[in-house]
């Protein structure tokens, strides 16, 4: 799955400035930036990893079948799909494998977290707070199900897609106590 086929990444680019340029000015410098970049930066590392080891696509676990063509591959006894992240597994290893586009996703997922953990310490208009909201209620099911619907052909359940519904209640949870 290539970046133009990922619904997240369009998300990133079109909705994330968006939601950037509305927070940013409310934001103070401190201290707080140093904690926010480190914990962030621990988290994207620990995204990308969960979704390095990603999910079976076939009962055929631990070896190579007909299943595994060109686009796919076989890791830690996983079939996964070819991406911009990792387009081809050959070390079995997530920073070893990750291409260059991947380790600026790393980075800017890093950034883009810590930006958000600033809309949580600092106080935000309402209309700051309802846009944010908007936004991130397109982007969450953008990034999360498109990518699934491009590589199977469906739109998953929440089950099958077990972060959708937290995601999305956190945010308004969030949203409605900043108001």
């Amino acid at each position: 799955m290539g970046f133009v086929n990922h619904g997240g990444m369009w998300g990133d680019l079109v909705l994330l400035p968006v939601a950037n340029a509305a927070i940013v000015p409310h934001l103070q410098p401190g201290l707080w930036i140093a904690g926010a970049l480190a914990l962030t930066t621990a988290l994207s590392v620990w995204v990308h990893v969960h979704w390095y080891r990603g999910c079976p696509r076939s009962s055929v676990l631990g070896r190579q079948s007909s299943v595994v063509g060109p686009e796919s591959s076989v890791v830690g006894g996983r079939l996964h799909s070819s991406e911009h992240m990792w387009p081809s597994r050959p070390y079995g290893s997530w920073w070893k494998d990750l291409s260059r586009a991947g380790w600026a996703h790393v980075v800017y997922v890093a950034g883009e977290l810590a930006i958000l953990i600033g809309f949580l310490l600092f106080p935000m208009p309402d209309e700051v707070v309802a846009a944010i909201c908007v936004i991130f209620t397109l982007h969450v099911p953008l990034g999360l199900l498109q990518p699934r619907w491009y590589l199977t052909g469906e739109i998953a359940s929440p089950r099958k897609q077990p972060l959708l519904v937290p995601l999305l209640a956190t945010l308004w949870v969030v949203g409605l106590v900043k108001l």
